[in-house]
Order: C-alpha cells, then structure tokens, then sequence
C-alpha cells in the first residue's frame, strides 16, 4: 500500500458499540454513523490528529540519547 493508504494511528474505544441502545453511533447492521461517532468521541480523535504524543517522545527519545552520550 502507498503511505497516504497506510494506517498511521488508532484508538479504541473505550466503549462497546450496541446498534439497539438509543443515540449509538452505529446502525443495526453495524454501519458507523460518522457525525454521532465523531461527536461523541471528539477528544479521542482530535488526540489522534495531535502532535503532542509525538513531542513527549521525541523529547524523551532526545534525553536517553544525552544521557547515553555522557
């Protein structure tokens, strides 16, 4: 698969998705209802979108890399 196909990042959700439970986002054939989806879970996907995680690891990565040189 070409980069731009390749799965970068993901999450789980923290939930179990029931079709028959009122306001789910996901239809009783198990189809996603993007918006419900993407309102419910905002936090975790803009998280996805976020550079902070990969910051902190650079960051961490930078200072094991000082220590092992000294």
């Amino acid at each position: 698969m070409a980069r731009v196909e390749q799965v970068k990042v993901f999450r789980i959700i923290p939930k179990e998705l029931d079709p028959e439970a009122d306001g789910e986002p996901i239809t009783p054939t198990r189809k996603v209802k993007r918006e419900l989806m993407y309102r419910q879970f905002e936090a975790l996907v803009e998280s996805m979108y976020s550079d902070r995680e990969e910051r902190l690891v650079a960051a961490e990565v930078g200072d094991l890399l000082q220590e092992s040189a000294n």
